[in-house]
């Protein structure tokens, strides 16, 4: 949970933050913007939507402050809402990750160990990061316990507050 500044001498630094401030992307008239969720560590999953869902409807009113949009440490986007699966998310500075979450989609699996298929449901999402700061096994560990916590809705409760 850091983002980058500059620093003296315009030197960049890596800057560590305590509290985890994740914007969410919306697509309002066709038009970025990103508001920010500001403590999610300090919020219930109820309290999270709420503050999401205020948020949007602030950018659908076009009224979000300056402040609503500041001080993101991690944006999420939902391109699945408008059909997208998979994208290359770029970043927002001074961020180093960005997730987005495609469509789910009903594809074909194998089930067991039999050549059977079955259809199952599938999430695209896409990480990305500044490999300057995040390396990629990095990355892929925290997709692997992203996972496990979507694929466990108890065990997603029990980490939150």
């Amino acid at each position: 949970n850091a983002t980058t500044g500059q620093g003296p001498a315009g030197l960049y630094h890596l800057i560590h933050h305590g509290d985890h401030n994740i914007g969410i992307a919306l697509s309002v008239d066709r038009v970025r913007t990103i508001p920010v969720v500001k403590n999610v560590q300090a919020k219930s999953f109820l309290e999270v939507a709420a503050e999401v869902n205020r948020l949007t409807h602030l950018a659908h009113a076009g009224t979000l402050s300056l402040d609503d949009t500041t001080g993101g440490t991690f944006t999420l986007g939902n391109m699945g809402k408008i059909g997208g699966t998979l994208a290359h998310p770029a970043l927002v500075p001074p961020q180093l990750c960005v997730g987005i979450f495609g469509g789910i989609r009903r594809v074909p699996r194998p089930t067991g160990t039999s050549a059977t298929l079955s259809p199952v449901d599938v999430l695209q999402v896409t990480w990305g990061a500044d490999h300057r700061v995040v390396d990629g096994a990095t990355m892929v560990r925290f997709s692997k316990t992203w996972l496990a916590l979507a694929s466990n809705m108890d065990a997603l409760f029990a980490v939150m507050r």
